[in-house]
């Protein structure tokens, strides 16, 4: 527009289509909103129907559908860029951007669908041969047999895809795809249903930034970016009551099916075991100052240092968090779980993100040493040529939450929090803190331990007793201490590099490379959060880190360039 401004306008419409099935198995819960009302069903014939007599659910509240979710013509992507040196002396830049970027649906996520009712079913024919947890082959219906009550057949082949032994001749094999057993009351082991309200997850990114230069070959800048994700993917199972294991003869959950009174269950319709649902339903966002000081190479020296203070927040890290629900032999079962600690109050999610990292400095020096460049002579070649690289990275730990293999609410899934300890939701651990015997007291005990189980010299308080100073809830309730509130330990780390060019003639040369990373060998300790189970109050390891990144590294190199 005007030789010191530069403006970029711009729209991306994007179209995706949606996973669609050939012959319209896809299938839909026509009760999405209104899982009370979903009607009984039983297995007949090898199929999921509704009682006699009712027309609205034929497939006990599935339904066939040609696709997983509607085709969406609506994702417009706006685009704003500029420029603009108001001084005209071209020391001065002032940039800023907008732009919304659409997302294609997470195959993996809606692809689970392939497991809904009434095509599938996770339900087993077992024990087999009296061995417990070994599946049985299916279907366990064969056509022309009477609809119900008919025990297993127990036939395939030994040679079927996930054989993992055979059985006696003429009844298949343990181990392999798990039977359809039409008396098992747990119709839906797992599941994959798209929200009727499926929107394609999106993101909106902003930039203001300035950069000046302070002198010759030497840039200032100071940068504001932020990036807010919308529609992200969240996976639920709705089918839970919390408190269900705690229902007592005056709270009873209401069976859907019969209109009885249920007691002692976590399930919110009785009719069904977990229903996985799959929505776009939640947000995350990111904001961070950055701060940068740049020098071209002068006189053989270029040096860079860049300061990022940022904050990420949202309400789940991952697509399906780091377990699937937390069973009862899943080690880390805490923190970042399949599904929410509340189906009802999804709001207690919200917290740092687990790769939220407030501070990280990154300075990197590349000096070129003067002498003796020319490389003439034995001195020469021997002195002359030599570079130096050093890169430091000091920067926050990551954060991570203290949970447990616990089913402290009792809505039948073992992954839940504490309430909050005595101390409050935080407390500034030190890098050291996660280390055995590092606070010095006789037990040997880390100082993160002397807040948890493993101290012997804690003591339980209050009507519910509790987990070292972490209290546990009281039956049927939710843990009031919230996600990610507690930070690991940072990182500091040293890498320096000696470059060596060996000039052989005009045409080949070489380059020697000594390569010290982690140079002064420090222990960067790991994320608490990892797959260790340092984090999780029902482990003996809690309190003590589990991995730790590299220790120092040197290597050499030579190079031929010709």
């Amino acid at each position: 527009m005007k030789k010191n401004l530069t403006l970029n306008l711009g729209l991306r419409w994007d179209y995706f289509s949606p996973h669609t099935e050939k012959y319209n198995k896809a299938t839909q819960f026509s009760n999405y909103f209104n899982l009370p009302s979903v009607n009984c069903q039983t297995f007949l014939s090898g199929k999921c129907l509704a009682p006699a007599g009712d027309t609205n659910t034929p497939n006990g509240g599935f339904t066939g559908a040609p696709s997983l979710f509607p085709s969406i013509y609506t994702n417009f992507g706006p685009r704003l860029g500029f420029a603009w040196d108001p001084t005209g002396s071209g020391k001065t830049s002032i940039r800023g951007g907008f732009a919304i970027q659409y997302e294609e649906s997470f195959y993996n996520a809606l692809s689970n669908s392939r497991w809904n009712l009434p095509y599938y079913s996770f339900n087993e024919a077992g024990p087999l041969f009296g061995l417990p947890g070994l599946p049985t082959y299916g279907p366990t219906l064969p056509s022309g047999l009477p609809a119900t009550g008919i025990a297993p057949s127990y036939t395939g082949s030994p040679t079927q895809p996930g054989a993992i032994g055979n059985g006696p001749a003429g009844v298949g094999f343990a181990g392999n795809i798990m039977g359809w057993f039409p008396g098992n009351p747990n119709k839906a082991a797992l599941t994959g249903i798209p929200s009727p309200d499926y929107r394609l997850p999106y993101y909106e990114n902003a930039f203001f930034g300035i950069q000046r230069e302070i002198a010759p070959n030497t840039v200032l800048m100071l940068n504001y970016v932020g990036t807010w994700g919308r529609h992200l993917f969240w996976a639920e199972d709705p089918n839970r009551v919390v408190g269900g294991f705690q229902n007592t003869v005056t709270t009873p959950v209401t069976n859907p099916c019969n209109g009885q009174p249920v007691f002692n269950t976590p399930l919110l319709n009785p009719c069904f075991g977990a229903l996985r649902t799959w929505d776009t339903s939640v947000n995350s966002n990111y904001n961070a100052l950055q701060f940068s000081v740049k020098r071209e190479a002068t006189h053989g020296l270029t040096f860079e240092s860049n300061y990022t203070y940022s904050h990420t927040l949202d309400y789940r890290s991952t697509w399906h968090g780091l377990t699937s629900g937390g069973s009862a032999t899943d080690a880390n079962a805490v923190g970042e779980a399949g599904y929410s600690l509340d189906p009802n109050r999804v709001f207690l999610e919200y917290a740092n993100s687990l790769y939220d990292v407030p501070q990280v400095w990154v300075t990197n020096v590349m000096w070129e040493l003067p002498w003796l460049r020319s490389q003439q002579g034995f001195v020469g070649h021997l002195l002359g040529g030599w570079t130096a690289n050093g890169i430091e990275t000091l920067q926050s730990g990551f954060p991570f939450t203290i949970g447990a293999s616990a089913d402290y609410n009792g809505d039948g899934i073992r992954s839940q929090r504490p309430d909050v300890p005595s101390f409050g939701n935080s407390i500034p651990f030190s890098p050291f803190a996660f280390e055995q015997g590092s606070s010095g007291n006789a037990s040997g005990l880390s100082i993160m331990q002397l807040y948890g189980p493993g101290n012997p010299s804690a003591t339980c308080s209050g009507a519910y007793g509790c987990a070292g100073v972490w209290p546990i809830p009281k039956p049927g309730t939710d843990g009031t201490l919230g996600r990610n509130t507690f930070r690991g330990p940072g990182i500091a780390e040293t890498d320096f590099s000696l470059f060596k060019e060996i000039k052989l003639n005009e045409r080949y040369s070489m380059e020697f490379r000594g390569e010290f990373f982690n140079l002064f060998n420090r222990t960067n300790l790991g994320s608490v959060n990892g797959p260790a189970p340092d984090a999780n109050l029902s482990q003996a390891a809690f309190g003590l880190a589990q991995a730790a990144l590299d220790p120092r590294e040197i290597q050499f190199g030579l190079k031929l360039f010709f």
